[in-house]
């Protein structure tokens, strides 16, 4: 199987100098600061709050950490980071669609901020290569319901299927036994329904054809203006 260089292909498409915006980029940054590129960032946490929290990882490089601008707390991108409407040539957002409560409010968000002609860079995990492999591709109702929900944080379900079946290693051709037991996922569960601390998880599960088909139905629907204009997959190229 080829590797595809999805950063190459992406910086080739993007201007050091356009404003641009990065969405929880941590250690791997796909338009460096510090490379020059005319960049914001939001996360989660500013930049000392994430070298601390990741001191420890050591898949994390931490001191490739940059400043991040502001924390996203769900509010307009123009708003958090105090610079005009459809102002942005384009936003980078790498394995973080599945991590969000809410895909259609992100993708709303995403429009008000790009400049006419601004184009949104995704890179979603497809299932078939990661420890979700043994999980259901996620459906467009599903996210029409988390929509209609408003939700800020991942359902109780959600939660227990990431923590009940991630697989012990990544892809059909690795360990396909389950890392975790059901009582871990039903932890989860329980503490959804308890509340508290929002618990970050995988709550959407894509592979190609299920994320352009979810796109191609908000799309014509009428509840986004976002669609695809090109698309590259490992799984399309031998």
């Amino acid at each position: 199987m080829s590797v595809i260089n999805f950063r190459g292909i992406i910086r080739e498409r993007i201007k050091p100098n356009d404003l641009g915006l990065e969405i929880g980029p941590m250690h791997a940054p796909i338009a460096p600061k510090r490379d020059g590129w005319n960049v914001l960032t939001v996360d989660h946490a500013l930049q000392d709050e994430l070298r601390k929290k990741y001191a420890s990882d050591p898949k994390v490089k931490t001191e490739n950490i940059e400043r991040v601008d502001a924390i996203d707390d769900g509010r307009d991108f123009s708003e958090i980071l105090s610079i005009p409407e459809r102002s942005l040539s384009y936003m980078l957002s790498s394995h973080n669609i599945e991590h969000l409560p809410d895909p259609i409010s992100f993708f709303l968000r995403c429009e008000k901020a790009l400049a006419p002609g601004g184009r949104l860079f995704l890179l979603v995990p497809d299932r078939r290569g990661t420890f979700d492999y043994l999980r259901p591709h996620s459906t467009t109702g599903q996210v029409l319901e988390a929509h209609h929900l408003r939700r800020k944080r991942h359902s109780p379900g959600a939660l227990f299927d990431h923590g009940a079946y991630p697989t012990a290693g990544n892809g059909p051709s690795a360990s396909l036994l389950l890392r975790n037991t059901p009582a871990q996922g039903y932890s989860k569960f329980l503490a959804g329904i308890e509340g508290g601390d929002c618990i970050d998880a995988h709550a959407w599960i894509f592979t190609v054809s299920s994320f352009l088909l979810l796109i191609h139905e908000l799309r014509e629907l009428g509840l986004i203006r976002l669609g695809v204009e090109a698309y590259y997959s490992v799984f399309a190229i031998s």
